[in-house]
């Protein structure tokens, strides 16, 4: 008779309780994987903050994200993610962002350990015609 394994639970940390909720007609993100599966967060700031510091908006507490890791930009009719330098890198859609990256509608960003999907509200049109290399 073998052992049963441990059932998997999923943590939420403190940082997805202070995080306002959404309207689902705002663009947000929606965290696929890493700590807080499930938490949205509203893109409803000019500049909108990640990394391991405390002074970030998106604090991801994780030995591969730097203290000021990455950051998105509302353009008022598109989205970009920008990398600030980081030392593992910000990636959308598996690819590194070297500078700057528009975001597309349902464009996967890995921040870490943190996978974040990106869903457009309002300006659906501009984030879903535009693409951008980085």
């Amino acid at each position: 008779m073998s052992k049963a394994e441990p059932e998997e639970q999923t943590r939420i940390d403190s940082q997805a309780m202070r995080l306002p909720q959404v309207e689902p007609r705002e663009s947000s993100l929606v965290q696929v994987y890493g700590h807080a599966i499930g938490r949205r967060i509203a893109l409803d700031k000019p500049v909108l903050t990640f990394g391991r510091g405390e002074m970030n908006e998106v604090v991801l507490d994780f030995d591969n994200v730097s203290r000021h890791h990455a950051e998105i930009h509302n353009r008022g009719d598109h989205f970009a993610v920008l990398d600030k330098g980081s030392t593992n890198g910000t990636y959308v859609n598996d690819r590194m962002v070297s500078r700057e990256r528009l975001l597309n509608s349902g464009d996967l960003i890995k921040i870490g350990g943190s996978i974040f999907k990106f869903l457009p509200g309002a300006i659906s049109k501009a984030c879903t015609s535009k693409r951008s290399t980085a």
